[in-house]
């Protein structure tokens, strides 16, 4: 009541003649001067004081337009971070008025998947299609696989944005075929960085196939080391060869293995106590069953002055885009 609100006033007032007045306590009325005050308890006690508790019509409306538009205005801003977006490059206006649409994924390190086309390989008429079996024109030419015996039927065209630029990339089709790797021009430039075309044999009884892509950009661990000379490790079923030479006169390591579904690569350490790393690029593979061979080479390395050889490898992380049509036809 307005009497209690008076009395708790005063005693407000006793209390603060006796201690220290804090600051800013004069902002919220508690600490006034005397005459400041009497006035306000002598406002209280006035019976004839009517206080409005209600407000103009159109102070309701205007307060009412002024929570409209400052919820609009916060409705525009958020503070939570955006969903990943696929990178946007140059070469996207490649596909201005195909009708495609790519289809991504995303790894857990960042990097993206995104399936570019599927297509027919080496035909009289070459058709395009999308994951979903939309039909597009081509946005970039591609250039048909010549290493493949019998020569494949149907390709796809990925790329990966977003990973290392040393980062192992490795592909495959589910039911496996007889495949190999083809070449893409964009704007002119033939095979830019992140781009890779898979061509394949496709049954012509499986209409939907799957389509895996692992990327590897994890820490190397070091499986096993050897001096320059041949090196064998039976419990890990590994054997280095010693350092041997290609036509241009780098050094060339090639390993005996059984690692499987991991990215590996050679080292060399030479006699200054450098570390040579070879590339992806340098690396070739050949398999017979479950055993590897693999091949790399150190530019700028002699065999001579080579001190120690070793092999690394780490995972991949993969991503799987299933139930792809094998024709535009086709849809999932």
């Amino acid at each position: 009541s307005r009497t209690h609100y008076a009395e708790q006033l005063v005693a407000w007032a006793r209390v603060a003649t006796e201690s220290r007045t804090p600051r800013l306590a004069s902002s919220v009325g508690l600490w006034e001067s005397p005459s400041q005050l009497k006035r306000r308890i002598a406002i209280l006690l006035d019976e004839k004081l009517i206080v409005l508790r209600e407000c103009s019509r159109g102070w309701r409306v205007g307060s009412a337009l002024g929570m409209l538009l400052i919820a609009g205005g916060l409705s525009l801003i958020t503070l939570q971070p955006a969903k990943p977006a696929i990178a946007k490059t140059e070469t996207d206006k490649s596909f201005a008025n195909t009708g495609f649409r790519p289809t991504a994924m995303k790894l857990a390190s960042g990097a993206t998947v995104e399936l570019l086309a599927i297509g027919t390989h080496a035909q009289k008429t070459q058709e395009w299609w999308d994951a979903d079996g939309r039909p597009c024109t081509e946005p970039y030419k591609v250039l048909p696989a010549t290493n493949i015996s019998p020569q494949p039927k149907g390709q796809i065209v990925f790329r990966v944005l977003g990973a290392d630029e040393g980062a192992n990339v490795r592909w495959n089709t589910l039911p496996a075929s007889n495949s190999g790797e083809g070449s893409i021009v964009v704007d002119g430039k033939k095979d830019p960085p992140g781009y890779h075309v898979h061509a394949f044999e496709w049954p012509k009884k499986d209409k939907l196939l799957s389509f895996r892509v692992g990327v590897a950009t994890s820490k190397w661990k070091t499986l096993v080391k050897g001096s320059s000379s041949a090196h064998v490790s039976l419990e890990k079923s590994i054997v280095l060869s010693r350092a041997l030479s290609d036509s241009h006169g780098n050094a060339v390591l090639v390993a005996s293995h059984n690692l499987g579904d991991v990215a590996t690569r050679g080292i060399a350490i030479d006699k200054s106590g450098r570390q040579h790393a070879s590339t992806p690029k340098s690396r070739v593979n050949l398999s017979a069953g479950v055993q590897n061979q693999s091949y790399w080479s150190f530019a700028g390395l002699r065999p001579e002055d080579v001190k120690t050889f070793g092999l690394q490898a780490r995972d991949y992380e993969w991503v799987e885009f299933e139930n792809l049509p094998a024709a535009p036809s086709l849809s999932k």
